[in-house]
Parts: structure tokens; C-alpha cells; sequence
């Protein structure tokens, strides 16, 4: 059997006005068999996970060519 486990806390860090800390979901499946995952601050990958959604939208991309795109 093959297989990976990721596991992630909720809590989220945050630097808007100071720092101060939140709680959400880190790790996402945008695509079948591809997770993407986030630590401490969200402000960069958020903006990483909107531009790959809309890039897999617009472009019609599928998991077999999605790592080179990376």
C-alpha cells in the first residue's frame, strides 16, 4: 500500500496590523490527488492558491500537467 498522510493545525498567523492569530482550514485540494498545504502566514499563499485556481480555469488544466506548470 502506498500512500501519504498530511496533517495540519488551525491556527493561522497574521501581520496585518500587528500580529495577531486566526484559525482555518491549511490544507486544500484544488485539484484530484494534489493537496497544497500553507503554515504560519496566509497573505502569500492565498495569493499563490487564487493565481492556480484561475490559471487551471482559464487554461483548462489537468493533474497530468499541472507540475510543470508549477
Amino acid at each position: 500500500m502506498n500512500g501519504v498522510v498530511l496533517v495540519a493545525d488551525r491556527k493561522i498567523t497574521k501581520f496585518d496590523d500587528g500580529l495577531t492569530f486566526d484559525y482555518g482550514d491549511k490544507l486544500f485540494a484544488e485539484l484530484r490527488h494534489i493537496v497544497f498545504g500553507s503554515s504560519g502566514s496566509t497573505g502569500v499563499f492565498e495569493l499563490f492558491r487564487a493565481k492556480i485556481r484561475n490559471h487551471i480555469r482559464t487554461q483548462n488544466v489537468d493533474v497530468d500537467n499541472i507540475i510543470p506548470i508549477l
